[in-house]
């Protein structure tokens, strides 16, 4: 049976597990599902760079093991100023060519005969999307490689969005020439539809008016609106209509897809905030938004007008 580890951080929970038999990796993109590797870069590039742990040559697909052959894995021999900004650190960077949702990282440590102390036992994963901001995943505690083969490497779940993937060792097991390991994959997960809200309407306005709120596309039903986080009972289609207004419609409105993506869980739209007031009684701001909108618009005509007699 799999050892388990999981580590809650914020809203991600991280299981690591032991290596999977008889899993595929014949895909040396290093992240699958159409994700392109852009560049990889490490702390210290020698005849074994940072490619060694994208290219796939120490797999012996399709079970998976890793070679014992060191020229096979990357040799850090060297610290160098980690990409996040932190301290010098052993860290390879991985940079994809857009933001992809990650579901696991598969790892195979360094696993050569001699040297498996070499290899990362703690790891740090820290991610981006404009290789600027950093958020860090978590701390993992890997296993040492066996020294000899087969040997199938271990999975990380993680559940991240980024572009960018920086894994720094923290620690090896004790080696005093470099950190290794031989090869990473990146599982590169379904995205959620894009589901986002159409408004006809004045969301700020006085009661009285028509509001209509509806889902950009109508194919990703069941659906569920919501008003301030709870369900609004009977309200199942695709367009929510508010006719006429009343101050009791104020709030904060979302759509719920109930279909889910791969399997997941349900996923929500943008929020449009609604804001609705006594006849008579709209804040002075609000009638001075409402004028200028008119006014720029009517400025917008009178333009129009003058380039169409021109």
């Amino acid at each position: 049976m799999k050892n388990v580890l999981m580590v809650m951080l914020g809203a991600a929970a991280l299981v690591l597990t032991s290596g999977i038999a008889g899993a595929a990796y014949d895909d040396f993109a290093c992240a699958g599902n159409d994700a392109d590797m852009v560049s990889i870069t490490s702390a210290s590039d020698d005849d074994f760079g940072p490619e060694q742990t994208c290219n796939g040559e120490g797999l012996d697909a399709p079970d998976g093991s890793h070679s014992t052959d060191y020229t096979l894995a990357l040799q850090m021999p060297s610290q160098a100023a980690s990409p996040n900004g932190g301290e010098d650190a052993y860290w390879v960077l991985y940079q994809m060519d857009e933001p992809h949702p990650i579901i696991n990282i598969h790892i195979w440590n360094h696993n050569e005969e001699c040297c498996t102390t070499r290899g990362i036992q703690t790891l740090q994963v820290d991610v981006s999307d404009d290789g600027s901001s950093w958020t860090s995943v978590g701390e993992f505690t890997l296993a040492e490689a066996p020294g000899e083969e087969p040997y199938l490497g271990e999975d990380i779940e993680v559940e991240f969005t980024a572009t960018y993937i920086l894994l720094t060792s923290v620690e090896n097991f004790g080696d005093g020439f470099s950190h290794s390991f031989g090869e990473v994959r990146f599982d590169v997960g379904e995205s959620g539809p894009n589901l986002s809200l159409n408004v006809v309407g004045s969301t700020y306005a006085e009661e009285g008016g028509d509001i209509t709120l509806s889902a950009n596309d109508d194919m990703l039903a069941p659906y569920q609106w919501q008003k301030d986080g709870g369900d609004i009972g009977g309200e199942t289609n695709a367009t929510l209509a508010l006719s006429p207004t009343v101050i009791a419609d104020t709030g904060s409105y979302a759509l719920v897809s109930e279909d889910g993506v791969a399997g997941k869980a349900a996923f929500t739209s943008n929020a449009v905030g609604i804001s609705i007031f006594a006849a008579g009684s709209l804040p002075v701001s609000g009638l001075i938004g409402l004028g200028l909108l008119a006014m720029t618009s009517a400025l917008g005509g009178v333009v129009a007008l003058r380039k169409q007699k021109k």
